[in-house]
């Protein structure tokens, strides 16, 4: 019996790090299980991104004919203006209405996008001017009253890539309880690529914008 009274007076021998090595073990599995996430992540972020892209910008199928093309404001570019008119020209519908309103002093959008039509070809009789709208939503809203005046039942909305999903979500929201179908049809946009669009400065702009504004429409 050793001093303090217990038997066998032999003591257990300390580990070569002095019994810190269960914490170390532990702090070593989850560093390496961080890093595994991470690598995942890294793998997993790619395909994710490009499928949020093209659920940004996947558009309806167009149908045979429509009774008119409903083509939105907001594309710098002019080149919702122009997959219009090649659609007007392909004979899809007989009547485009551009809707869009003030820009700057005495500019309105909407009447900016009607000439840009007769410079491609289309005739001033087959355009339709809403000049109010100031957003996606009231684009649908304004646009509503002319399409039950013309006696439309079928709409074609020409819009930009990235802006399909949304603009679908408001036309649909509004025309189809007054009997109105409605395909929306993105436009291709140089500043959109939905399989690269997080690589560069104004695809993600326009992606982050698009999925806050969406969460926006959702929620309101």
């Amino acid at each position: 019996m050793d001093p303090t009274g217990r038997a066998g007076g032999a003591r257990p021998a300390p580990t070569p790090d002095g019994g810190r090595s269960r914490p170390r073990r532990l702090a070593r599995a989850l560093l390496l299980a961080l890093a595994a996430a991470l690598i995942l992540l890294g793998v997993l972020a790619e395909p994710l991104l490009v499928a949020v892209g093209h659920w940004l910008a996947r558009p309806d199928p167009l149908p045979a004919s429509a009774d008119a093309l409903v083509v939105l404001s907001g594309d710098p570019y002019g080149l919702r203006e122009a997959e219009a008119a090649r659609l007007w020209h392909q004979g899809l519908a007989p009547l485009v209405v551009v809707t869009g309103g003030p820009i700057a002093w005495q500019t309105v959008a909407a009447e900016v996008m009607a000439r840009h039509l007769e410079a491609l070809g289309v005739p001033g009789e087959a355009i339709l001017v809403e000049g109010r709208a100031t957003s996606t939503w009231e684009n649908a809203a304004y646009t509503l009253p002319l399409m039950e005046a013309q006696g439309a039942r079928q709409v074609v909305v020409v819009t930009s890539n990235y802006h399909v999903r949304r603009a679908r979500l408001a036309f649909r929201r509004l025309y189809e309880p007054a009997g109105l179908q409605v395909a929306v049809h993105g436009a291709p946009d140089p500043g959109f690529h939905p399989d690269g669009w997080w690589q560069e400065p104004l695809g993600r702009e326009y992606g982050l914008l698009e999925l806050m504004k969406l969460l926006w429409y959702l929620v309101t």
